[in-house]
């Protein structure tokens, strides 16, 4: 048995811009999440602290 099919190497070439467009939109929808978060972190804590808006 082969490790790696050969025909497989066929079909790599063709999805590499997929999976890196992928990849891509995955790391800006994990860094606008932790943004998201971080903002409402923020909001809360100046809301439990009293203050109404950023100097």
């Amino acid at each position: 048995m082969r490790p790696l099919d050969p025909r497989l190497l066929r079909y790599a070439s063709a999805t590499r811009g997929t999976l890196a467009a992928g990849a891509l939109l995955a790391l800006l929808q994990t860094a606008t999440v932790i943004a998201f978060a971080w903002l409402v972190t923020d909001v809360v804590v100046r809301a439990i602290a009293g203050s109404r808006c950023r100097p």
